[in-house]
């Protein structure tokens, strides 16, 4: 059994009526390089909004189309998922 780390952090510092919000997800999966390895991916990058203001920190998603056809019949399907991260800072006092 191994440790494996999969989420992200968000550090928001606030200057009057703005947050800044630095982001790190991260991504930890088993390695190639044998047992106990670990491949480690990491990515940084801030943002700024208004305090009390929903703020996109970023998302995911896939389409996927399909149409089938024959002599007497036909298909078409499509699919869409999508995922969302959203937060909004508030300032306690």
């Amino acid at each position: 059994m191994q440790d494996m780390q999969t989420g992200f952090e968000v550090v928001p510092r606030v200057s009057g009526n703005t947050v800044f919000l630095d982001m790190a997800p991260q991504r930890e999966v088993p390695g190639a390089l044998g047992p106990g390895s670990v491949q480690s991916q990491r990515v940084a990058s801030s943002i700024s909004a208004r305090l009390g203001e929903w703020v996109e920190l970023g998302g995911a998603g896939e389409s996927m189309t399909r149409r089938d056809s024959g002599v007497l019949s036909s298909r078409d399907a499509s699919a869409i998922n999508e995922r969302r991260v959203w937060v909004k800072v508030e300032e306690l006092r």
